[in-house]
């Protein structure tokens, strides 16, 4: 744990472990109606998950929507409420909603990835300050 209280990824990895494992090791022993018991209920290449995969597998189905949807949705929803020449465009051709929706999940993805800036960078008439975090 940091000295402002926050815990680092590897704090934070641990403490989810500490949470799912009775949880996770309970529908090894007994799997239940829920999404997880489903799929750990299918053998990996013909044996039974070990703990240890399940618990990898429940981290990514925790962390794979928390937050990412409802996020990417609502950048969507507040694109389309400042361009309000796209939605007409939309209204006015259904055809193009498909090609729309891809191109909108593009723009605003869902997860994005970062990286820090090592160095200080001129970007037109901005500095990327080295520490800055730039997200791609």
């Amino acid at each position: 744990t940091r000295p402002d209280g926050t815990m680092g990824v590897v704090e934070l990895r641990d403490a989810v472990d500490a949470y799912l494992r009775p949880y996770i090791a309970a529908r090894l022993a007994q799997p239940g109606e829920d999404l997880l018991s489903r799929i750990i209920a299918e053998p990996i290449e013909g044996r039974a998950w070990t703990l240890d995969e399940a618990m990898r597998m429940a981290r990514n189905i925790l962390f794979a929507g928390l937050d990412t949807v409802a996020a990417m949705l609502g950048m969507i929803a507040m694109h389309l409420a400042r361009y309000p020449e796209d939605q007409q465009l939309l209204r006015e051709n259904p055809t193009l909603i498909p090609a729309a929706a891809d191109e909108l999940m593009r723009r605003y993805p869902s997860a994005s990835v970062s990286r820090n800036a090592v160095v200080d960078v001129p970007v037109g008439s901005l500095t990327i300050q080295a520490g800055d975090i730039v997200y791609l």
